[in-house]
């Protein structure tokens, strides 16, 4: 017979439900009290919050015993604190339109702006963060709708002058030559209709002496 020991018990003598992590670095996880695990996948936010805690190095420039470096939960202990972000924007925040954005800036503007409060939900820096990518995005169309503008307008350009250099220009026109109406070829007339034509002139002679 196995004997637990007392922490691994509950009160009413029962095992405890061993539980795993609650999160890694795509899926949160959640546990019931009989042990049984449901996860939810990370959004990209998720894993970007992630980056910013975790992975991007600060420079905290309020320390007594001078400047404070490593992740931001290593960095962090006063809200009014200077801290400073040291890694370089990714290729991934400048094409969302972070930037090199510094979570802790954004939740110091929240404590001042806000009464000296500071931010119950957390969720400042991603608002800001959501706020930031739609700008980003925005101008980006703009930008697109004015070249696509453009080519538009450039395209009817070429068309236009297309047409009228096939136009031909009336001043360049030649006038057409007046048509040279054929002679009429002469009668001919055979001989026994000349001699015919004689007969007939001589009896009328005749007829008149």
């Amino acid at each position: 017979m196995v004997t637990l020991h007392p922490r691994e018990t509950t009160s009413s003598g029962r095992p405890k439900p061993t539980h795993g992590p609650t999160e890694d670095a795509n899926y949160f996880y959640t546990y019931t009290r009989t042990g049984r695990m449901s996860r939810n996948a990370k959004t990209d936010m998720d894993k970007y919050k992630d980056f910013l805690w975790k992975e991007v190095r600060y420079v905290n420039k309020s320390g007594q015993g001078g400047d404070q470096y490593g992740t931001l939960n290593q960095v962090s202990n006063n809200i009014t604190d200077v801290i400073q972000r040291i890694t370089p924007a990714t290729d991934y925040e400048i094409a969302m339109g972070y930037g090199m954005f510094n979570p802790a800036e954004v939740q110091t503007a929240y404590y001042h702006s806000h009464g000296r409060k500071v931010d119950p939900t957390g969720s400042a820096w991603r608002l800001k963060a959501e706020e930031m990518s739609r700008e980003h995005f925005r101008k980006l169309q703009e930008a697109q709708d004015k070249a696509d503008k453009l080519a538009q307008l450039a395209e009817q350009e070429r068309l236009k002058k297309l047409r009228e250099t096939a136009r031909p220009n009336p001043k360049e026109v030649e006038k057409p030559e007046p048509a040279v109406e054929p002679i009429k070829e002469a009668v001919k007339y055979s001989p026994l209709m000349i001699a015919g034509i004689l007969v007939v002139i001589v009896l009328f002679l005749r007829r008149r002496a």
